[in-house]
Parts: structure tokens; C-alpha cells; sequence
């Protein structure tokens, strides 16, 4: 995903000039490409996120587009203050380009495990928060970052060493919008199990319900994005459906579940709430596990196998 979005840029800064790239003390893996394509645009600076996101600020004031890439913790709650009011109260759009988000350096420990990342960018007004499956969409959602007029959280999770889960066929981004569902898997019944995702574990699911025949009625959908939620066939769904199974590589409460909820209850009251089963990370703890992110996926039952216990409990 990172190596996706680096080469985006590369190629978008040899025609926009406004491009700004601030690395916060993070190996980019394209350091001598990006001085190429972005010249005195390209910094690399030492761990003083609350500070850059204020020199941030004062670029996008100055008619640049700064991009902020660093690791997602440090990218969300270690400069949330400033985020929140040099940013977003300003209107001075900055991108945050956030790696290793949700379990993806969980090896790190509790310190590194971005799971709140999307909550707290939730409450910030006119956040636009994206959270890709693949380098696909990845490149996909690049010229949205650039052309939105408001900031943008970009969520960078490793997608498997050695890979897991089902690839997603290139056919499904070919008419990509990040304001839309991506329909990834039909029922070709009438389908009364409705399963969302985003992120890392739509590919998770995928393989999950590879094993389910299609009398079990499940059509799965990938958000791209919090903003995806506005689609109208989401509604027609959830009419039909008597359970909702929502999953993220997040806390339960205040991700993408939550928004699922809110955009329901706040726009749709004519919709009674199908059971509602959310499979992500717990609320009331902090994940103390060490390993890779498999494993860790794998302790908290969000690998394939896992998803598959889940929703054999109520299919």
C-alpha cells in the first residue's frame, strides 16, 4: 500500500506543483525518486508531529497541498490538537498519509497499534477518512486526496507477510467511486445476511465466505471510505437483511461500525436495525499481544477461520 501511494505521488508531482511532501522521521523507501519528482517540496523531518502539522498548515495557507506521512499513531493522536484546530477549523486542507495502521506493526507492541485512529478522526469535522483493501484502490483513491477541498486521513495497513486472505479481482475497481459500496460478493436469492467491511478485512472476508454455499443469502460489500455510507443500495440492503455483520481492523466502538449505526439511526428511523454483529477489536482494553499481524488477527478471531466461526453462530 505504501509503495502504491509513493508511486501516485511520483508521477502526480512532475504536474502539480502544489504537491508538498513532509516525511515525519519515516522511511519512505523512495527518498532519491521523491527529490527527483518534488525537489525542496520533499522533506524528512525529525519527530516533532504537533509542530509539522502547524508547518503544515501554514503551506496548505499558502496555496500548497502538504502531505503528512508518518505512522498512524503518531498520526492521529500524538497531534490530534492540531489536526483538529490549524487544520480542520482553518479550512486548510492537509493529507495524512497514516502506515501501519490498525495491527500492521503490532510487534512494536501496545504503543503502535493504531486501533482508534478512525474515532478520533470521526469527530473531526469535514474529515475525510479512507481506508483502502489493496494498492489497487490505494491508487485509486489518490486522486480523491488530491482534488477533496477538505483534509484526509489515509490508512495504510500491511496487506499480509506472507499475504492472507482472497485477493480482490482488479474488475471490481474498475468503475471506482470512494462514495460508493464495492458489491464483492452477490447471493443470487434473496439475501437476508448482510456482511460490510473495510480495510484489510474485506479480503479476510472474502475468504471466509468462500466456504458458505449460496443458500446461506450473504452479499458482501467494501467500504472504501466513512463517506461510502451514503450509498442508496446500503439502504435497499438493509431493508431485506436480518443480520448485519460489520468488520474492521478497529476497536469496536467509534470505527466504522458506529458510523454504520449513526448513518442509520440519523437518517433512516422507517428502518428497524437488523442484529447487528461487529467483529473487530475489543472496546475496553489495549491489545498487549506481540506478533505479526496475522497472529494477532488470528488471537482476536479476525482471520478467515475466525469470521467463519462468527458467522456460522448465526447462519
Amino acid at each position: 500500500m505504501r509503495n502504491a501511494f509513493f508511486n501516485s505521488l511520483i508521477k502526480a508531482a512532475k504536474l502539480n506543483k502544489k504537491l508538498f511532501l513532509i516525511s515525519v522521521d519515516q522511511p519512505t523507501g523512495f527518498d532519491s525518486e521523491l527529490k527527483e519528482g518534488l525537489g525542496k517540496r520533499f522533506l524528512i523531518e525529525p519527530i516533532s508531529e504537533a509542530n509539522i502539522i502547524g508547518m503544515a498548515s501554514g503551506l496548505a495557507a499558502n496555496g500548497f497541498i502538504p502531505i503528512v506521512f508518518n505512522h498512524a499513531t503518531f498520526n492521529s493522536r500524538r497531534c490530534y490538537e492540531q489536526i483538529l484546530l490549524d487544520s480542520a477549523l482553518q479550512k486548510r486542507k492537509i493529507i495524512l498519509v497514516s502506515m501501519g495502521a490498525g495491527l500492521a506493526t503490532s510487534h512494536l507492541g501496545p504503543t503502535h497499534t493504531s486501533t482508534d485512529d478512525i474515532a478520533l478522526m470521526r469527530l473531526i469535522p469535514g474529515m475525510n477518512i479512507f481506508n483502502p483493501c489493496n494498492s489497487i484502490e490505494v491508487s485509486k483513491i489518490f486522486p480523491k486526496l488530491i482534488s477533496s477541498k477538505s483534509p484526509c486521513y489515509l490508512r495504510l495497513s500491511k496487506y499480509g507477510i506472507p499475504r492472507y486472505g482472497t485477493e480482490i479481482n482488479k474488475s471490481f475497481f474498475l468503475n471506482y467511486s470512494t462514495n460508493k459500496l464495492i458489491h464483492i460478493k452477490k447471493s443470487k436469492l434473496k439475501s437476508k445476511f448482510l456482511f460490510i467491511s473495510t480495510g484489510i478485512m474485506t479480503p479476510l472476508a472474502m475468504q471466509a465466505l468462500e466456504t458458505f454455499t449460496e443458500k446461506s443469502q450473504i452479499n458482501l460489500f467494501h467500504a472504501p471510505t466513512i463517506n461510502s455510507l451514503n450509498d442508496s443500495c446500503l439502504v435497499a440492503f438493509l431493508r431485506n437483511a436480518t443480520h448485519l455483520f460489520v468488520a474492521e481492523e478497529h476497536r469496536t466502538h467509534g470505527g466504522f461500525a458506529s458510523a454504520l449505526i449513526d448513518f442509520i439511526t440519523d437518517n433512516h428511523m422507517d428502518i428497524s436495525l437488523p442484529k447487528i454483529i461487529k467483529l473487530g477489536l475489543p472496546n475496553n482494553d489495549f491489545i498487549h499481544q506481540y506478533g505479526d499481524q496475522e497472529s494477532v488477527l488470528k488471537t482476536f478471531g479476525l482471520d478467515s477461520e475466525g469470521i467463519q466461526k462468527k458467522l456460522k453462530k448465526h447462519i
